[in-house]
Formats: C-alpha cells, structure tokens, sequence
C-alpha cells in the first residue's frame, strides 16, 4: 500500500488512513490485529482523518461519518484536524483566500450534530488536543518558517513555541506531558512539558530518530498509547508502509 496521512483510532484497533491511488487519495480502514485494508465513501479530499473518541466517528474530507456503516452523519466546511476528547469539539481547517489558514472549532451536539456556529481558535495546520482537552497544539508559519506551538484551549490569546528550528505535524503523548514534531531532515522531536496550573513551559527538544523516509511527508507518524510509534516509510519498490518504532527510549540513549 501507498499510505498518505493516518490516525490510530482511541481504542488502538483501527488505524485510518488515506490511500494513494491513480484516481486520487481513498480513505481506508486498517484492522490492526488481522492486517485487513477496507475503503470507505469517497468524499471531497480523502487526506485527513479525525477519530471522534468513540472509535466509530470519523471526520475526513468535509464530513463526519459512521465508521462501522460508512454513512454520513455530517457535513463539515473545511477539513478536520482533530476531535476533543470529550467529543463535543471538532477542529477543522478554513482556508482564507487560498494564502492563510485558520483552526476552527465547531461544537457538536451528542448525536454529532453541529451545535451553534464556528468560531476561530488561532492562525495555523495540523492541530492536535492534548489528552485532557485543556491544550492545543499546532503549526504556523508566523515566525517566517512552520514552528510548532500550544495555546489553552479555553484562553487562545497566548501561545507558547514548542520547536526552536522548524517543526510540523505535533503529536501529543497520552499522558500529555510530551509533545513529538517533525524538524527539517525528517528528525521525529521529542518536547517534554512542564504543566502549572494555565501555563506550560517546553524543555529543549531532543531528537529521537531519523523518519525512514526520503522526502518530508505531511503527518508521517502517529503515537499508540502502549509507547509505540507507528511512522511511513519508504522501501525499495518505493511504497510507504506503516511501521512500528519499538524500544525507541533506546535510541535516544
């Protein structure tokens, strides 16, 4: 398979994720236990996908969607970047003019219905909510070059850097004390985070290892709740295949 962007689902079962194919991007569901790929609805730009914390919700192109029926539950306007923990926050993302990008958070009703209007939570891509729902973290281009950062979800008005030479695509750790990026040359970073009260304050980024890739893909890894990292990789026949870092604490060593 040719894997573009992907997510673990919560329940660590199921991973979605999007397909390269001749006619265009095809999201799919991959079976984690038996290694069974199935396609789902093509919709408007297939590359992101968004677990609602059900395991069953899932966002990607413009549209929210039953996982299990493969119908359609909603209609977004942008595309999604991820679901709150409690689910009743989707952040998705609203493009300006074809030259900036907005976060923008949409409530939803229990049955996953929208819930009033969207409002703009901050300037950037590739949002993630940590853990505990209370922090959000992104990438922007503001400092003149694609630098991650976090801002409390309920307060957006200060934002703390978290990269300090370039980063994409942050992941959160399950405890939500560490943050993963990329950095240019396709070097997976690991932050950790010193929560008090509403602030946060990042330790120097460490390097962990060199993502098995030759070129910088969007969202290349994903981070499993058992310490595992699941990453995109190229091989000889020039495929990407998802791969498991194991005993990556020794390779910081």
């Amino acid at each position: 398979y040719h894997f573009g962007p992907f997510r673990i689902s919560p329940d660590q079962r199921t991973i979605a994720a999007s397909l390269d194919q001749p006619g265009g991007a095809q999201m799919g569901l991959l079976e984690i236990e038996r290694g069974i790929f199935g396609g789902l609805p093509l919709l408007n730009n297939n590359s992101f996908p968004a677990w609602g914390p059900d395991s069953r919700s899932l966002a990607y192109g413009r549209a929210i969607i039953d996982a299990a029926k493969g119908s359609r539950i909603q209609t977004i306007a942008g595309n999604p970047w991820d679901w709150s923990p409690d689910g009743r926050r989707l952040i998705y993302r609203n493009v300006i003019q074809g030259l900036r990008n907005e976060i923008m958070v949409q409530v939803l009703t229990p049955d996953r219905k929208f819930d009033g209007e969207p409002r703009v939570l901050a300037e950037g891509m590739y949002a993630r909510f940590s853990a505990d729902g209370r922090w959000v973290a992104f990438q922007s281009p503001e400092s003149g070059a694609d630098e991650v950062y976090i801002i409390a979800f309920s307060n957006p008005q200060g934002k703390v850097r978290v990269s300090t030479a370039g980063g994409n695509s942050p992941v959160w750790s399950p405890d939500g004390r560490e943050i993963y990026y990329v950095q240019p040359g396709n070097k997976l970073m690991a932050v950790s985070l010193k929560i008090i009260a509403d602030s946060v304050q990042p330790a120097v980024p460490k390097e962990l290892f060199v993502l098995p890739v030759s070129e910088t893909p969007v969202s290349p890894f994903d981070f499993a709740k058992d310490g595992r990292f699941l990453v995109r990789a190229d091989i000889q026949e020039g495929s990407r295949p998802l791969s498991a870092i194991v005993n990556w604490q020794a390779l910081v060593k």
